[in-house]
């Protein structure tokens, strides 16, 4: 209702602003409606920002980064460094939250910039924090925040007193004070309840009885009490007394006292000193002289040098295993720490764990896909590729009867996680990829269809950008794709660039150095569950034939087993580090050519 009536105000502002001017008596009419709308708008706008004060929206990430999470109702003002905000912006772009105000935060003129929490949007723009690019309206940020302080602590000390007050307990009584008597006209009432003493009132009489016989004998008659049972009258009483067989108690109090001293004693005992002996203490060694030894039996055989020699040939291993065992085992280990409680396992274990940093995705070429290969790019400073391929079930891929989907590599930067740099498209899903190290311009791949491909980014063309989001992404087409009959039967599950100068040749796959040799690594190979490698030669050479250029492979290497009958459906393999064009002389060194593979079926074979 609020927001209709805002409306037909708004609407009657612009037609009256196309009325001509009202008469002179309409006028009161329309300055009402004028001071009624401008309080209306005085209302949304809000109060002003002042100069000086920034007002921004920083989020929970924003402030784990500046080490600012602690910010919040409790702590209102913290100070953050110029530097640190600006390398915020310059890490982060566009996404951080103080690129908006990057130009004030240069123009500060101090440098530990003040930030307060604006928890009640006090300017109605939807922020939550507000920084202070100037000195000055840091001290006012700092004043408001002593008089808040200063408030609060009083506000503290009258919320105890007030509580102290209503606390139950014993209390100390005020002393009562004395005030002249006011009449409410209750004397009357008053002087009725008294009691007062008369004269003329009537007295008690009392009639003592005896019997004549003892007329003139001394009185020694006693009033004492009679039981109600000799008194019973059955006409006269209606209910029949009876003797109270509660026994009375009566109590006996004497004063007693009783003082405890404690006995004391003097005694003393005296200690008699023994006899004294004659004793003596040597602080210097005695040596021997070898003349002292001559002719002494037991003296000669400890001496002698075989006895000695078998002594410590016995020892000798008893004493390695000894020290062996001192540095195997920590004496100092705490048995008990492994019997901690699990939640304190549970809680070590979570300090530990790996904290997500970046997540990239692209709605056209991620959704629905799963991650298959992450590969850095050489020589780029936070730039990551990744490729992604389609997860469908058995019965979806053959309901599709076997169609390929497009795939592609995207390379990814940090500085802007939301679009790739640019993007490798490849005619099917890409399982696997990896950047040549020595020209980082040279990408090979391993496709679902069992096809390897290259890519050159040299060659990327402006034409084929696509604008995503507003931006345009650079695309880059394979420069040479493998033929079905020169390719894997399976999908390629891994490729390895060879070292720098080494070629395989054909076709007996012998390793050669490349004359003139250039540094350049120019073959790569893959492998597939068909238990294969193949190598292949960026050179690639126009087929006199068909008149074209073709991705073929130079060599080709089945899989076995060994001993075993079958292949190796290989899953990964990688070369070893030895793996180095021949010398000058043609020998290899050891090892050169040899590689380890592994299976689907979890085995790692030598080859």
């Amino acid at each position: 209702a609020f927001q209709r009536c805002l409306f037909w105000l708004v609407d009657e502002s612009a037609e009256e602003k196309a009325r001509p001017p009202a008469r002179a008596h309409g006028s009161v009419r329309g300055a009402r409606r004028a001071s009624l709308r401008r309080n209306m708008a005085d209302e949304e706008e809000g109060p002003g920002i002042p100069p000086g004060v920034e007002s921004i929206f920083l989020t929970g990430g924003t402030l784990k980064i500046v080490g600012l999470e602690d910010m919040g109702p409790e702590v209102l003002l913290k100070r953050v460094s110029k530097e640190t905000l600006l390398g915020d912006i310059q890490y982060r772009g566009a996404i951080s939250d103080f690129t908006i105000v990057k130009k004030q935060i240069s123009k500060a003129d101090y440098d530990e910039l003040l930030i307060r929490y604006n928890e009640d949007d006090v300017y109605g723009d939807g922020n939550n924090f507000e920084l202070a690019v100037t000195k000055a309206a840091a001290e006012v940020f700092e004043a408001r925040e002593a008089e808040r302080v200063v408030a609060a602590a009083a506000a503290a000390e009258a919320a105890a007193a007030e509580a102290e007050a209503a606390k139950p307990g014993r209390r100390k009584r005020a002393k009562p004070v004395s005030k002249p008597w006011v009449s409410q006209g209750s004397e009357t009432e008053i002087a009725e309840e008294n009691v007062v003493t008369s004269t003329d009132a009537q007295k008690t009489t009392l009639q003592v009885f005896r019997k004549r016989s003892s007329f003139g004998q001394p009185c020694e008659a006693r009033l004492t009490d009679v039981d109600a049972i000799t008194l019973w009258n059955s006409a006269s009483m209606e209910c029949r007394p009876f003797k109270e067989k509660t026994p009375s108690v009566r109590f006996a109090e004497a004063d007693v006292a009783t003082q405890a001293v404690p006995a004391t004693r003097s005694s003393a005992t005296q200690a008699t000193p023994l006899a004294p002996k004659p004793m003596s203490t040597q602080y210097e060694p005695r040596r021997r002289v070898a003349s002292d030894s001559v002719g002494v039996g037991s003296d000669a055989s400890s001496e002698d040098p075989d006895r000695l020699r078998a002594f410590l040939a016995k020892v000798d291993p008893l004493m390695r295993s000894a020290l062996q065992q001192n540095e195997c085992y920590d004496i100092f280990t705490d048995d008990f720490a492994s019997l901690a409680d699990d939640d304190l396992g549970a809680s070590a274990s979570a300090e530990t764990a790996m904290v997500e940093v970046h997540s990239f995705t692209s709605l056209r070429y991620n959704k629905g896909k799963t991650v298959a290969c992450v590969d850095w790019v050489p020589g780029a400073f936070g730039v990551v590729a990744a490729s992604c391929v389609a997860t469908a079930s058995f019965e979806a891929a053959v309901k599709d009867g076997g169609a390929e989907t497009p795939g592609a590599v995207l390379i990814w930067d940090f500085e802007d996680p939301i679009h790739p740099r640019y993007v490798l498209e490849a005619p099917a899903d890409v399982h696997c990829f990896q950047f040549n190290r020595s020209n980082p311009r040279l990408v090979a791949g391993g496709l679902a269809n069992g096809r390897a491909c290259l890519w050159d980014t040299s060659e990327m063309m402006t034409k084929n950008t696509h604008e995503r989001d507003g931006k345009n992404v650079l695309s880059c087409v394979p420069k040479f794709v493998s033929e079905a009959p020169d390719s894997h039967v399976c999908a390629v599950t891994d490729v390895r660039w060879l070292g720098a100068d080494v070629a395989v040749t054909k076709p007996r796959g012998e390793l050669v150095r490349p004359n003139p040799p250039t540094g350049a690594c120019g073959f790569f190979a893959t492998t597939a569950a068909d238990g294969k490698v193949l190598f292949w030669d960026v050179d690639v050479k126009k087929d006199a034939k068909k008149r074209d250029f073709f991705l073929t492979p130079s060599y080709k290497i089945k899989l076995g087993r060994g001993e075993q009958s079958g292949t190796l459906q290989a899953v990964k393999f990688d070369f070893s580090p030895a793996l180095r064009p021949p010398a000058r002389d043609g020998s290899l060194p050891e090892n050169a050519t040899r590689f380890f593979a592994t299976s689907a079926d979890g085995e790692v074979a030598q080859c």
